[in-house]
């Protein structure tokens, strides 16, 4: 796996009703009238005290979607966060600058000025229906994105929807960083759509436009993984929440001279993100999904226009996976197929597991190529199988 080493006013009128029209998030918000100059300038009485990281969380999801330029917190008594854990640590948003414009007996008020991503700023757009106050590589970038979008919505469904956002963003983008900056390329969807070239930052801005132009409720991640600040997304899908990490899936392995995109990280549940990726609990999704379930895979008879494709699914019981993965070969043509599959001491062999796999394609006039493999990583509780079929 790789490791990782303007919309500059808003009207308090226009940031309500983009606050009430938000997401599952609740908690605090920012209520009309409390803008005084539309600006940096704020009626504190009205500005929500917050106490505890799940409000601040809450609140700040709620002035981001508003897109607030200027955000104000009023921390109550005995709570304070440094500003990189407020805006940084949460949300991964590029900000300029924070200030604090009261502090007495332990009640802190800080104003943060934000600037946004350009895939945030160009969804904006799309969504609006107003090219007005994109600026030139903005609009490059809106037009790069369409064609995807168009192609994304003639998929039937939105999981379909999102699966070929996220392998487009594989596909356009390889890992990588840049010049340094405020707001240098490879930290936006610049540099995946236009440049080729991004770090986790654009990998996420980039699903998190597209995502965003399609209807899909999609969000930021952030935290740590492999020892380092990382970003990734987050997107809800039937009332819960996924990890999506196009990032950790933009890393291939071979069969027969040939690569293929991992999709470990693609709806991953907290069972399956938390072994390699950390975040503050107090900062995640309300509904983030604890264990696996019918979002969280890669190839099932719903998945017909993915013939050909290298996917995987995810189950609990080893023979389980190996015989679902021999019948839907068998059965859709899929020829490349991945698989996670929950530990079972009496299947961690490699031999006995393709053994099995290549006598049930036999038997289904089948024969194939396997590999197996275990992680090194104590705390993963999973194991991997991949084939390369042909029919006989």
């Amino acid at each position: 796996m790789k490791h990782f080493a303007s919309i500059l006013l808003v009207v308090c009128a226009l940031a309500l009703a983009c606050v009430l029209d938000a997401s599952a998030r609740q908690g605090p918000y920012l209520p009309q009238g409390a803008c005084l100059n539309g600006r940096d300038e704020f009626d504190w009485s009205l500005v929500p005290r917050i106490s505890d990281k799940p409000s601040l969380a809450a609140y700040l999801h709620s002035c981001v979607e508003a897109r607030l330029v200027w955000i104000p917190v009023a921390f109550a008594k005995g709570f304070y966060l440094e500003p990189l854990d407020v805006l940084a640590n949460y949300l991964l948003l590029p900000w300029s600058s924070d200030k604090t414009v009261y502090q007495h007996a332990g009640e802190r008020h800080v104003v943060y000025e934000v600037r946004y991503y350009p895939g945030m700023r160009v969804a904006d757009a799309y969504r609006q229906g107003d090219l007005a106050g994109l600026s030139p590589e903005e609009r490059r970038l809106y037009e790069a994105a369409l064609p995807i979008v168009r192609e994304a919505m003639l998929r039937p469904t939105p999981l379909q929807r999102e699966l070929f956002i996220h392998d487009r963003i594989v596909e356009l983008a390889s890992y990588g960083t840049g010049e340094t900056g405020t707001m240098p390329r490879h930290v936006t969807a610049f540099g995946v759509l236009l440049d080729g070239t991004a770090n986790c930052q654009g990998y996420a801005d980039a699903f998190y436009m597209l995502g965003r132009m399609c209807g899909l409720k999609v969000d930021f991640m952030a935290g740590r993984a492999a020892g380092g600040g990382h970003t990734w997304n987050a997107i809800e899908l039937d009332g819960r929440s996924y990890v999506v990490d196009a990032t950790w899936d933009d890393d291939s392995f071979g069969m027969n001279g040939a690569s293929y995109t991992t999709y470990i990280y693609f709806n991953a549940p907290r069972e399956i993100a938390q072994a390699t990726h950390q975040w503050d609990l107090g900062c995640e999704p309300p509904n983030l999904a604890e264990l696996i379930d019918g979002r969280y895979f890669y190839a099932t008879p719903e998945h017909q226009a993915t013939q050909g494709r290298f996917f995987g699914s995810a189950w609990h019981s080893a023979q389980e996976c190996l015989d679902d993965m021999a019948e839907n070969i068998a059965r859709f043509g899929w020829r490349m197929h991945y698989a996670m599959v929950s530990c079972d001491k009496a299947w961690s062999q490699s031999e006995r597991a393709n053994s099995y796999l290549l006598d049930a394609l036999t038997r289904l006039d089948w024969h194939g190529q396997t590999s197996f493999a275990v992680t090194t990583n104590p705390g993963w509780r999973w194991m991997f199988y991949t084939v390369d079929a042909r029919r006989q």
